[in-house]
């Protein structure tokens, strides 16, 4: 039932998958004019990709088909695998793609991102896709928007540290580094840190789907 679920997304909201794609093979074709710019159009279209999967449940509520969608067969938590599955398969293709043009140009074999690059990518699909999919599933645009709304608190706060003391200041923003310095060390942590986050996401998005009446 999964891949009926992915093939119907693709049958009717083909239009919007294919816009990130298109955006990030353009950039990566543009490659002898510009070596610098094509990392930035498929990190970009890597960022567009992640949020398809809330793109596409938007057009579905706004189209009325949400309804049609949960009446089918197949219980919410199978909808919220759908979703993840193409959170993941997305943005990864996207890459993948890009990087094949991009290797056709040069005639040279793409070599494996750096370490930085990769962590950076996974905490861009978080931020772009699991954290906002509890919230989306739940409450559609409004939810889209509270979500938007708590990362805008999140960094006012963490901007707004700079005008309380010194010892605070520094104090605060020196745990977060040796955070960040820990589990950008520690590989195999940062690892089961963003499979835990994605795994609440889950968690939390098949209890927002079920909550609904539709």
């Amino acid at each position: 039932m999964l891949l009926e679920l992915l093939n119907r997304d693709l049958r009717l909201h083909y239009d919007a998958l294919l816009l990130p794609f298109l955006f990030a093979l353009v950039m990566a074709g543009l490659y002898p004019f510009n070596p610098e710019l094509p990392i930035f159009g498929p990190v970009l279209g890597f960022v567009f990709a992640a949020f398809l999967p809330l793109i596409i449940h938007l057009r579905e509520h706004h189209a009325g088909s949400l309804a049609e969608l949960v009446g089918l067969p197949v219980a919410r938590h199978q909808i919220v695998q759908a979703r993840m599955v193409e959170g993941f398969l997305l943005p990864t293709l996207l890459l993948i793609l890009s990087n094949l043009v991009i290797a056709l140009i040069t005639r040279t074999w793409p070599s494996m991102p750096p370490a930085d690059l990769m962590r950076f990518l996974g905490w861009a699909l978080f931020w772009c896709f699991g954290f906002f999919l509890p919230f989306v599933l739940r409450w559609d645009g409004m939810g889209l928007a509270a979500a938007f709304g708590i990362l805008f608190t999140l960094g006012t706060a963490l901007s707004l540290t700079q005008f309380l003391p010194p010892q605070i200041h520094f104090g605060i923003w020196n745990v977060i580094q040796k955070i960040v310095v820990h589990f950008g060390t520690h590989t195999h942590q940062h690892t089961l840190l963003l499979l835990t986050l994605f795994a609440l996401s889950f968690h939390l998005a098949t209890r927002a789907l079920a909550a609904r009446d539709l």
